[in-house]
This record gives C-alpha cells, sequence and structure tokens, in this order.
C-alpha cells in the first residue's frame, strides 16, 4: 500500500549492499526516485521499504540468484547509461 510506504532506499553490487547509503526520493506524483552514476558493467540490487523489507525492482526484466536462495535485480550499465529506478 502506497499510504503505508514512508522510505524506498536502494542497495546493491555498487554501495556494498549498504541500505542506508541510497536513499530515494518521493516526487508529488508519489514516485520514489534516484540517480547514480555508476561504471558500465552488470550489478544485481534490491530496493528495501521502510528499511526493513526488501524487494526486487517490479519493472526489472532481469534477475540474479541472490546466493541466499532468492533473486536479486539485475541491471546491465552501459556506457553513459543512469540508474533510475522507479516504485
Amino acid at each position: 500500500e502506497k499510504a503505508d510506504l514512508k522510505s524506498v532506499a536502494v542497495a546493491g553490487d555498487f554501495n556494498w549492499w549498504d541500505k542506508s547509503a541510497n536513499p530515494l526520493v518521493k516526487t508529488e506524483a508519489y514516485i520514489w526516485r534516484i540517480s547514480l552514476n555508476l561504471h558500465p558493467g552488470k550489478y544485481q540490487y534490491k530496493f528495501i521499504l521502510n528499511e526493513t523489507t526488501w524487494i526486487t525492482d517490479p519493472a526489472s526484466k532481469a534477475a540474479a540468484d541472490d546466493g541466499k536462495g532468492g533473486k536479486s535485480s539485475l541491471l546491465v550499465v552501459e556506457a553513459s547509461s543512469p540508474l533510475s529506478p522507479n516504485v
């Protein structure tokens, strides 16, 4: 439920899975956004809702084994392709 969503962050290979390193910002249209400058490569990531619930990116078409019996979203960054996920 969107009304219950107080915070969203993204954690992944690019920030050593630090759930507090990259919080998203909520727009007036209730869209959560972030822009990160990432080097070209493949990155696994998840969103953290309300600082406790880890989820894969519902908009991501690619996933990878997270090594814990679950899945992580997978992002392939080409040269000059910033990460801008929306929740």
